[in-house]
């Protein structure tokens, strides 16, 4: 028979459905990332096996953590950072800021603190930046402590960093929910 003779297909080849799309483990590692119906949790439980180091970058990490900074997840943001120091992944000065901010918002204030302090251990170059203390803004001012909320940017302040825009927002927002008194705003 010719070699362009077309034959009849009668059954289904024994390999046929694994010649369906199979990405690379890196490419269905991105496709798995960037599916809408992921919730951060499942992004933070799906970066952190072991399976995928070989596959993971820091754009991953970043967008995981971004997806649970969002949701202010205080302990999977805490155990994903844990899995990346056992790995000897870099931790970047944002993840602490989330970190921190988040521990704070639960209402852990010593550890937030605890957890700058650390930072500064680790990372002797990574700088306090006023961002981490909104956590703790956060939290006292939803509580209508905006006494305590103040005092933290005097101690911003007294630390030699100049309070941001979001310091604020975050003392007027939050205490505007406790259900305080407005007129202790100023």
């Amino acid at each position: 028979a010719p070699d362009f003779q077309e034959t009849e297909l009668t059954e289904i080849p024994p390999n046929y459905y694994s010649l369906r799309y199979n990405p690379p483990p890196e490419q269905k590692l991105w496709e798995d990332l960037h599916n809408e119906d992921l919730t951060s949790h499942e992004l933070a439980d799906l970066i952190g096996q072991k399976k995928h180091l070989r596959y993971v970058q820091q754009a991953h990490f970043d967008f995981v953590m971004r997806a649970l900074n969002n949701d202010q997840d205080y302990k999977r943001t805490k155990r994903l950072m844990n899995f990346m120091r056992k790995w000897r992944i870099t931790i970047t000065k944002e993840y602490f800021t989330y970190l921190i901010v988040n521990c704070a918002r639960v209402g852990d204030i010593q550890r937030a603190s605890t957890h700058i302090y650390q930072m500064k251990k680790e990372y002797p170059d990574y700088d306090i930046t006023p961002e981490m203390y909104n956590g703790h803004i956060a939290f006292w001012a939803s509580k209508g402590k905006l006494y305590r909320a103040r005092n933290i940017i005097k101690g911003i302040k007294q630390k030699g960093l100049t309070p941001i825009a979001s310091n604020f927002e975050e003392l007027i927002l939050n205490y505007r929910q406790s259900g305080a008194p407005e007129s202790d705003i100023e």
